[in-house]
């Protein structure tokens, strides 16, 4: 596809649709030749994996006609390795939510807990020093009324 050429949301799935039942279909033709090789027979049987072998070929050669739909397509390693390793991808993705929920919850918590401690210092400076503070506060106002506007 050259750069030129715009590519429709509805061509992108179209290839994206024929590239999965490609590689179903891929699949089942894999799953038949294995059940070839593993019954064996004599030349007829070598025939027919032949068959199958070129029917393989061409489907490989079908699928990647469609390659162009996947080319901005970008898999994190992460998950890779995850499903390398026999995990099924919708589990590493909700693993990963969940994940990122946790480390949202452990920095909410950390700015609370911040808030709380400058909260604590102004109480303690105004107790101390309150001119100061109150200066320290309308500085404050005075900032966030020129950041808003």
């Amino acid at each position: 596809m050259s750069a030129s050429t715009e590519i429709k949301p509805k061509d992108v799935a179209t290839a994206t649709s024929a590239t999965l039942s490609g590689l179903k279909e891929l699949l089942w033709k894999v799953f038949e030749l294995e059940e070839s090789v593993r019954f064996g027979g004599g030349p007829e049987q070598q025939e027919q994996m032949e068959i199958r072998l070129q029917d393989m070929l061409t489907q490989i050669k079908n699928i990647s006609q469609n390659s162009w739909a996947f080319q901005d397509l970008k898999v994190p390693v992460n998950m890779l390795r995850y499903m390398d390793d026999g995990g099924i991808p919708d589990s590493y993705t909700a693993e990963t939510f969940k994940a990122a929920l946790a480390d949202n919850q452990a920095s909410k918590g950390k700015v609370q807990a911040i808030n709380h401690l400058r909260e604590d210092l102004l109480e303690q400076l105004e107790k101390h020093m309150p001119s100061e503070t109150e200066d320290y506060r309308t500085m404050l106002q005075s900032q966030k009324s020129s950041t808003t506007s």
